[in-house]
């Protein structure tokens, strides 16, 4: 009897076990879920910081644009002496920034014939080299006739070309006041696009004095790509709007 009664007893305290579980499961798998959802979430959370702190990072500064200075013999060289580079230049300044002064040095140290262009042309300004200005009653006739012949010259060439010569001999055309003569001049258009897309491999070079670089000045609007041809090099506040550490 005695056995009896213990073995009643254990099985009176499983089955209380059982019905303590049965009722307390519940709670215990939503207290897990909790724990494994704060668990997600903190991962979440971690991941979106570091998304966030990444992304709020400052982006790498730009290197700053360090401007070599080259000496005068530096540019001359690239300018004169390198026409598969430099075929042609554009020299690009308000009144007074020096453009042809800086054109002046460049014809003064190239080699070659020089055909100079000039409509403020005045006696020795070119240091003594001859140049074809405007008429004596200020129309520009004479220029015109020029441009003409320089297109002639132009266009034997390419003939020459054509039949074999490799070798000819270096000419250069300044043309001052790039703009006036363009709008004054019907082939002026012509000269600056033509020698621009042909001149180099003929040797034929041309340099350019002008107070702006727009497409309307130059003449060649829809055809912005003929003054990718030119070499610009931009004086005064023209510079500086481009370039401000030029300041210096």
């Amino acid at each position: 009897m005695l056995e009896a009664g213990w073995l009643l007893l254990l099985l009176f305290l499983g089955t209380c076990s059982l019905i303590v579980v049965a009722v307390l499961w519940p709670s215990f798998h939503r207290a897990q879920q909790t724990v494994g959802g704060s668990r997600q979430t903190v991962e979440e959370a971690h991941a979106f910081t570091t998304f966030q702190t990444e992304a709020a990072l400052p982006q790498e500064e730009a290197p700053s644009v360090s401007i070599k200075i080259l000496p005068v013999q530096g540019w001359l060289k690239i300018v004169n002496q390198q026409p598969d580079d430099a075929p042609h230049t554009l020299i690009i300044g308000t009144s007074g920034s020096g453009k042809t002064t800086l054109a002046q040095v460049i014809i003064s140290t190239r080699a070659g014939k020089m055909a100079i262009l000039d409509p403020k042309w005045s006696p020795g300004k070119w240091g003594g080299l001859p140049a074809v200005p405007i008429d004596d009653d200020g129309t520009y006739t004479q220029i015109e006739q020029a441009i003409k012949a320089l297109l002639a010259e132009l266009a034997s060439r390419l003939v020459l070309l054509k039949q074999g010569t490799q070798h000819f001999s270096e000419l250069t055309i300044v043309v001052e006041e790039l703009p006036t003569v363009i709008d004054e001049c019907p082939s002026g258009a012509t000269l600056f696009k033509q020698i621009g897309r042909l001149g180099r491999e003929l040797r034929i070079r041309l340099v350019g004095l002008s107070q702006s670089e727009r497409v309307k000045s130059l003449g060649i609007v829809g055809e912005g790509d003929a003054k990718d041809n030119y070499l610009l090099m931009r004086l005064g506040k023209t510079a500086i709007a481009l370039e401000p550490a030029s300041r210096t």
